[in-house]
């Protein structure tokens, strides 16, 4: 089994190496870090980290991709990990239609692997992807799983006071800032001294990394949650 990670995380920017590392590692193409409430308490998915092309999440829904992890398909800590893959023998019907899967294919997940992970009392999830079917190697992914669960106890270990980690970059807080100011990309631009399609470029990267489904929701998750 590979090592677990020890480098420590003090910052948003070590978390994302840290998980790029493990897509390295496990020939995953992609990644996607899950907080998702339990039934009783309700509330959506929130997406705490994420390579994910946006549009992906757009045409199959963060709410069935969420769903994916209230089924049989989901690998434990200390389980052998369970591949998926989307084309063979409808093993997403659970949660997602075949065509579903078959859009999963198509926009480049073709194999999956759905962990469940644990971090102190939190439950946290991780759903690791490749392009083509068999890329990944399941003790890769196990030792994965070990160490995403590692890097969210640090994450979750660091101070109270200290900063917490910021999935936007300064300049899409910033644009997201003067938008929330009731700013428009034409006035954004002019305030940041940078081109309209530059800002509209940091907008939709702010919007994927929320994973909200548009503008005015991206800007109320940046306000509500103190990222801006």
């Amino acid at each position: 089994m590979r090592e677990i990670l020890q480098a420590p995380i003090c910052s948003r920017s070590d978390f994302t190496l840290a998980l790029v590392q493990l897509c390295i590692d496990t020939g995953a193409d992609h990644y996607m870090i899950l907080d998702i409430p339990n039934t009783a308490s309700g509330g959506s998915a929130r997406v705490l980290a994420s390579n994910w092309v946006y549009d992906t999440i757009e045409i199959i829904g963060l709410d069935l991709i969420a769903r994916l992890f209230g089924t049989s398909l989901v690998t434990f800590a200390g389980q052998t990990p369970k591949p998926v893959m989307p084309r063979a023998g409808g093993q997403l019907s659970e949660a997602l239609s075949d065509e579903q899967g078959l859009r999963l294919v198509q926009l480049g997940h073709g194999e999956l692997y759905c962990l469940r992970l644990n971090a102190g009392r939190q439950r946290y999830f991780a759903l690791l992807s490749a392009k083509v079917a068999g890329r990944m190697q399941a003790d890769a992914v196990m030792a994965a799983q070990l160490n995403c669960c590692y890097l969210l106890s640090e994450v979750a270990a660091q101070p109270a006071t200290s900063e917490a980690p910021n999935p936007l970059s300064e300049r899409e807080r910033e644009c997201l800032f003067w938008a929330a100011e009731g700013k428009t990309a034409e006035e954004t631009a002019l305030i940041l001294d940078v081109s309209i399609s530059t800002v509209n470029g940091y907008m939709q990267q702010a919007i994927r990394k929320l994973a909200a489904p548009n503008r005015a929701k991206a800007i109320a998750i940046a306000v509500r949650s103190g990222l801006v």
